[in-house]
């Protein structure tokens, strides 16, 4: 069912996918970036309107687990109706005197001496509120800067449904742009998971992909394996995606703000929550709709001068391909390039690694020589290594046990966490192979969510990003459709992204060998 942008009416004769279309005059006209609609969808879309006047095209559509659900359609419209009817009221209320035409005393404190009690001044409530004084506004943080015009204010309110209420996670993308942000009477956890104030997402062209920090605490939503799910599932969620749909829709009505910097870097930020759903079949339609937007810029070579930029773009394409098992649509080698070796991690002291199971030519053994990484997981890394390689495809590994995920052997989260994802990728080499997708990964991949959340490692995981790597691709790749793959996808976007400073070109060529294994195990060619 279709989401109508022009109302909050839905539309339940159609599923219609979130494509991007434009219609230039140096392209070839088409409904839809990557594909014509059919006649139905051109009936019930009104797309011909939509091309007479030369317009773009990104619609809601119905989530394949909430086809049959009207009581969902019945509460977003409430939702719609009641934030918006709430938030005038309010802000009418705060503008308005106090009706008391006589002010109440407060009561003092009684002291003993008189002489103090004189110089102290005496409170007063204003006769009325300032909007300012309500609606609770967070300083600027990171700068965000648009390529098409400057921004005026960084200030955000922290709370767009009540004002007296503490927002638990709120997400900026860029100024007078949606931001993806949850109200609190629906928050289910105890504890919230913001810091100061909202964050800038990382997804945006001049948001910085911070230094990987070993001493430094983690990202709220890396803490627990409940919270992500909980929010790539939630209304508020559908409803940011609902707002940003629109607000992209308006950029791609004016050409040159169609294939801007901040129209891309929206339209990936929203990829990123849906490859977090495992989202798969509105993926393959934005992985399209994003490369006609690229082509229309001249293609990668020449899609912006910002090189972690590049490499956002290239890491939402591979991670696209992965889940798909299609090939990668787009090449940022040139710019990879450009990114230099990796640099010495202050936090570490050091390079980090990148050689893992899926790359490297040094032995994992010689690799992770002092490393924190018992015998037993180091013996397994270079086996899963030498599988990769097709060394020891033949030969089933002795240190793996029958019951390789409920295995109590291991006693470090370090070697459990090895363990649990060798079982995993060790049955795909099996003859036939065994897909990431089956059900009897289900325990091994409890134990690797539970591992993550261990932050004890966290100077491991900054050390050897790449066999971080590949445990969050292999359990990416296990839990679609599982609750806990949002989870893991998120470990792999700070992997990932982090890879600009470690070495995009390893992180492709690890993501790729990946891709490769994962398309023989499902029984594709490669």
């Amino acid at each position: 069912m279709a989401f109508n942008r022009t109302s909050h009416d839905w539309n339940e004769k159609e599923d219609t996918p979130l494509v991007p279309s434009r219609h230039f005059q140096h392209v070839e006209r088409d409904a839809a970036l990557n594909h014509p609609p059919s006649t139905e969808t051109t009936r019930t879309t009104s797309a011909s309107a939509e091309e007479n006047s030369g317009g773009l095209s990104l619609r809601f559509i119905d989530e394949f687990e909430r086809q049959t659900s009207s009581q969902v359609k019945r509460e977003i419209r409430a939702h719609v109706r009641r934030g918006t009817h709430l938030k005038r009221k309010r802000l009418n209320d705060a503008s308005k005197p106090r009706v008391s035409s006589v002010q109440r005393p407060l009561l003092q404190r009684k002291v003993e001496n008189s002489s103090t009690a004189k110089a102290e001044p005496t409170l007063q409530l204003p006769a009325t509120y300032d909007h300012e004084a309500i609606v609770p506004r967070v300083a600027e943080q990171t700068p965000m800067e648009d390529q098409d015009a400057v921004s005026l204010s960084l200030h955000f309110p922290l709370s767009r449904w009540q004002f007296n209420n503490t927002t638990p996670y709120a997400l900026l993308t860029n100024d007078n742009a949606p931001m993806l942000q949850l109200d609190a009477r629906r928050w289910p956890f105890p504890q919230l998971v913001r810091g100061n104030g909202p964050a800038v997402s990382v997804w945006m062209p001049r948001a910085s992909i911070p230094v990987p920090n070993a001493r430094s605490q983690r990202p709220c939503l890396l803490r627990s394996a409940q919270v992500v799910p909980w929010i790539a599932q939630s209304l508020d969620y559908l409803m940011f995606k609902n707002e940003a749909i629109q607000w992209v829709n308006q950029r791609l009505l004016v050409p040159e703000h169609a294939t801007s910097d901040v129209t891309i870097g929206v339209i990936i930020f929203l990829m990123s929550w849906e490859i977090a759903r495992a989202n798969i079949p509105e993926l393959k339609l934005h992985i399209n709709g994003l490369f006609r937007i690229i082509s229309l810029r001249g293609g990668s070579p020449n899609i912006t001068s910002v090189d972690h930029f590049c490499w956002k773009i290239a890491l939402i394409d591979l991670l696209v391909a992965v889940l798909t098992g299609n090939e990668p649509k787009l090449s940022f080698q040139t710019q990879e390039e450009v990114l230099g070796a990796p640099a010495i991690n202050p936090s570490i002291g050091g390079l980090q690694v990148a050689d893992s199971p899926l790359y490297g030519t040094e032995p994992l053994a010689l690799v992770l020589e002092g490393s924190k990484f018992c015998k037993n997981a180091v013996l397994l890394l270079q086996h899963m290594q030498d599988l990769t390689k097709g060394s020891g495809r033949e030969e089933p590994s002795p240190l793996i046990p029958r019951n390789e995920a409920n295995s109590q052997a291991s006693t470090g989260t370090l070697c459990k966490i090895v363990h649990a994802t060798s079982s995993i990728y060790c049955r795909t080499f099996n003859n036939p192979p065994t897909p990431f997708s089956s059900p009897s990964n289900a325990d091994a991949l409890a134990i690797i969510s539970t591992c993550l959340e261990d932050t004890t490692n966290d100077e491991t995981w900054t050390r050897y990003p790449g066999i971080l790597s590949w445990i969050v691709l292999t359990a990416l790749a296990a839990s679609i459709h599982q609750p806990q793959c949002s989870f893991f996808a998120m470990f792999v976007f700070r992997v990932g992204t982090s890879a600009a400073w470690w070495g995009p070109r390893e992180a492709r060529k690890s993501i790729m060998t990946f891709l490769d294994v994962k398309r023989r195990s499902d029984g594709l060619s490669i």
